[in-house]
Order: structure tokens, then C-alpha cells, then sequence
């Protein structure tokens, strides 16, 4: 009898861990294989243990969203060169980003530019000289203690933005962006633009309208009106730390991310319809094909471009939907073979270009003065050049940002004879900066596991923001998941 009740003790112990298994296995649908979409992965997995099943679906033929490349072959030699076409840059700092390139086993190459300059449409206001100790002194003369105003500012930024990894290792978590920002005290940046931020603090003249401005139109392809975060976020690298780039392309980190974590990934995949069913689960469909019923569901995309929609449990769109309207700034990348035409820039210095040009030639060596690596341009130099920065990156390669197409004639003026185009792309990249900015949730509709970390988009958009939001969200699924029903 004891024998018995043993093996009846044994099975029944079986059958509630098989039991209490199925009951707390999960499912979650992503949809975007961009950054958010491959960090919210990584993050539900760590979150939810290696039993969930974490499915990503994505509409286009690649992962990445708005990070892709391309490939240039050498010409006169073996390999090849990664062309960012979209997020290029990532920083030391970005502590997410880091880690998972870590992780994934990429290599982080540094970069550095040793020669960099603000045009501002008829000469270079100012220019990096040989040596770091005369770059410092010429920064000084030309932007004196604003300069280190806004050093010491930026760094001030960067530590309380820093405390959010803190915040989120001890698994707390918000429903909106403003909560989670006002949590470190980065709230009010987005509700002012960068110039007015930066006056208080006694930041203002060159500095700003050259300085601040040429990085941002660089970075954002937007002015100084843009709102105080995304505007410091911009000025990180420049202020504080350095930036790198990933050697095989900085797509592969999103691809190997989502191969490590995802149950499944599905490309090609275009998200139409989510249906909220009675039982708290969530269905969905492609068109009209079906693609599963899920117990939560991460929206990786802009709304504004996945066209999606929601369906309440009686049929019907869902009008509990809040997220305020946003225009993206559109910009296009370009990518060309060939050499720019020193004259261009140049041909109308004025006495003191002319002298530091001079005493560049004789440093340098040269009897005609090449032009800098890298060069921003201010508000003012954007609107009449059409582009926002040229950065040579590599023997004859050069990239360029712009708002709208560079035409033939343009680039013609600009590049020596026989250059080409090798890449260009246009992107709907970022928001377009207009404070006060307004958020939407974290929680796309109130009371249901649907979750949208692109809202933090409306205070800066880069890599770290969006795995940031993509944790926030990881962790508001885990800890919904884990109530009753």
C-alpha cells in the first residue's frame, strides 16, 4: 500500500510541474527587428527565463530598421568597406549598446577624427590644428569659457542619464517616458529647445550658433530649435568620451542579438492588425494571414510607420490609443568615390582663414591645402550648401548628409572630375524636435500587455535611447506577466 502510494505521490508531483511549466511558459510577439525590437528581445529574455517564447517579426528583408549598410569592394586591393547608411556612431558611454556588442563577440573600432572643422557657408569659422594641446587653445580663443560651460554641462547630463542604468537594475519601472525622465531630472530638457537651455547656463554666441549647431545638423539633420536632450544627446561624443563603430557593420549587432534570443525571427513579415481577445491575449495578422496568439506584444516601430492597427475585443479600432502625432525629418544619406575639390572651400577666406591656412601649408607640408576630414556645417551653411556634413572616411571615400537629394550639378561643384555615387539612401530618421514635447505611454493601450518603447523617441532618438526604452518595457511585460489573470 505504501509502494503504491508513492508512485501515486510521484505522479501526481509530475503532472502539477508539468502543469505549473505550461502554466508559466509566456509568449511574446515583437514586431521590428531594428534596435528597440532587438534589445526588447534580449531584455524578455533575461526577464522571463529561457522558457518563453519570444517571437520577432519584421517586414523588411533585413534586420536593422534604421540602421543598415551597405558594401564597397577595394579597387586595388583585397576586402571590402562597410558603408553606414543610417545610425553610424555609437558612444562609449551608451552602456546597453556597449554591452551587447560585447556580447555578441563585435569588434568596436574607435573613431577618431583628426582633422575637423565648422563651415559656415563661405569659410571655415574654425579649424582643428596638428596637435591636441593648439586644437584646445585655438577652441578656447575662438568660443573662450563658453566652451567649458558647456563641457561641464554636457558632463552633468551625462551622469544623470547614467543613473537610469541604476534605476532599471533594481527592476524598477515606468508607464511613460516623462515619468522615467523625470526620475533622473532630464524631464524639462524636452520641454525647451537647446538654445534657450543652454543661455541659462551661460552658453550662448559662437558657440552655439556654431559649435552646437554643426553638431546637431550633423547628427539631426535639425537646428538649434530642437528640444535641450536630443540637442545634449548630440554633443555627448564631442564633450565627453569618444565614439566607435562596429568593424562587421553596425547591423550585426541587431542580427546576432536576435539570433541568440529570439525563439523565432520572421522577416518579411508586415504586421497589419493586432487583436485583443477576450482572454487577455493578443492576436496577429499579416494581411490576412495569421500569425499567432501571443500573451503580450512589443510594437518595435513608429507608428507613424507600421500603419498598424488595434482591434478592441467587440471589433472595432481602439480608441484608448494615445500617441500624439509626429513629423519625421527626413534625410539621405550619400556615399561617393572620388575627391573634393579644395577651391570649393577655400577660394573665399577671409585674412584669418588665409593665415591659418598659410601656416597649415608650411606644417603640413603642402603646396596646396587639402580640406578637413570632417566638416559641419551651421544652420545658416545647411541652408545654402544643401547638405549638413562630409566626412572623408576612407582613400577617396566621403559621406554625406543632406535633407534633400544632392543633385549632379551640386555634386559637381563640390568633387573633383570622375567621382561617383556608390550608396545613398533616404530615411524618415528622426522626429522632428519641436518643444514642449508630448509622449505617449509606454503602454499603448490602458490595461492590455501592449507596449511601444519608440515613445521615448519624442526626447532624443539613438541606439541607447531605444534600448533604454526597449528594458523599460521588458520589465512592465515580466511584471504584468507575472500577475493573475
Amino acid at each position: 500500500m505504501r509502494e503504491w502510494s508513492r508512485i501515486l505521490l510521484g505522479v501526481s508531483v509530475v503532472l502539477w510541474t508539468l502543469c505549473w511549466r505550461g502554466e508559466a511558459k509566456k509568449s511574446v510577439a515583437v514586431i521590428g527587428g531594428g534596435i528597440a525590437g532587438s534589445a526588447a528581445v534580449k531584455f524578455l529574455r533575461e526577464e522571463l527565463g529561457d522558457e518563453a517564447e519570444i517571437v520577432l517579426f519584421e517586414r523588411e528583408e533585413v534586420w536593422g530598421g534604421r540602421v543598415a549598410n551597405e558594401v564597397l569592394k577595394h579597387d586595388n586591393r583585397p576586402g571590402y568597406q562597410n558603408l553606414e547608411m543610417g545610425a553610424t556612431l555609437i558612444y562609449s558611454g551608451n552602456h546597453y549598446a556597449r554591452q551587447m556588442a560585447e556580447d555578441m563577440g563585435l569588434t568596436k573600432r574607435v573613431v577618431k577624427s583628426e582633422w575637423f572643422a565648422f563651415w559656415d557657408g563661405r569659410s571655415f569659422v574654425w579649424e582643428s590644428l596638428p596637435s591636441k594641446l593648439l586644437t584646445s587653445l585655438s577652441l578656447f580663443v575662438r568660443y573662450n569659457f563658453s566652451l567649458m560651460r558647456l563641457t561641464r554641462l554636457i558632463n552633468r547630463i551625462v551622469n544623470a542619464f547614467l543613473d537610469i542604468y541604476a534605476i532599471q537594475a533594481k527592476g524598477e519601472m515606468f508607464e511613460s517616458p516623462k515619468e522615467l525622465l523625470e526620475a533622473v531630472g532630464l524631464y524639462e530638457l524636452t520641454q525647451e529647445n537647446i538654445t534657450s537651455f543652454l543661455g541659462k547656463h551661460g552658453v550662448k554666441g559662437k558657440v552655439v550658433s556654431e559649435l552646437v549647431a554643426g553638431v546637431n545638423a550633423n547628427n539631426y539633420n535639425q537646428g538649434n530649435g530642437m528640444n535641450a536632450l536630443a540637442g545634449s544627446v548630440s554633443l555627448c561624443p564631442m564633450v565627453s568620451g569618444n565614439v566607435f563603430m562596429l568593424s562587421e557593420g553596425n547591423v550585426q549587432l541587431m542580427t546576432r542579438v536576435i539570433a541568440a534570443y529570439a525563439t523565432r525571427a520572421e522577416r518579411q513579415r508586415s504586421v497589419s492588425k493586432l487583436q485583443i481577445l477576450p482572454d487577455q491575449r493578443y492576436r496577429v495578422w499579416a494581411g490576412a494571414a495569421e500569425l499567432g496568439d501571443f500573451d503580450a506584444v512589443v510594437v518595435a516601430a513608429p507608428l507613424e510607420d507600421a500603419k498598424l492597427l488595434i482591434e478592441g475585443k467587440e471589433g472595432g479600432s481602439v480608441v484608448g490609443v494615445k500617441a500624439p502625432r509626429r513629423t519625421f525629418q527626413e534625410m539621405e544619406t550619400l556615399w561617393v568615390k572620388g575627391e573634393v575639390r579644395p577651391a570649393y572651400f577655400r577660394s573665399n577666406e577671409g585674412w584669418w582663414g588665409r593665415l591659418r591656412s598659410g601656416v597649415l601649408r608650411r606644417v603640413l607640408r603642402k603646396e596646396e591645402l587639402p580640406v578637413p576630414s570632417s566638416i559641419y556645417l551651421t544652420d545658416k551653411a545647411t541652408e545654402v550648401e544643401g547638405f549638413s556634413s562630409l566626412e572623408r572616411c576612407g582613400p577617396g571615400v566621403y559621406k554625406l548628409f543632406s535633407k534633400t537629394r544632392l543633385g549632379e550639378a551640386a555634386l559637381s561643384e563640390l568633387l573633383e572630375p570622375s567621382w561617383r555615387i556608390v550608396a545613398r539612401k533616404k530615411w524618415a530618421a528622426y522626429p522632428l524636435y519641436s518643444p514642449p514635447e508630448t509622449f505617449a505611454s509606454f503602454r499603448l493601450v490602458r490595461g492590455e500587455r501592449i507596449y511601444y518603447p519608440n515613445a521615448i523617441e519624442n526626447a532624443a532618438a539613438c541606439l541607447e535611447m531605444s534600448a533604454v526604452a526597449a528594458k523599460n518595457v521588458a520589465l512592465l511585460a515580466a511584471h504584468d506577466l507575472r500577475l493573475p489573470d
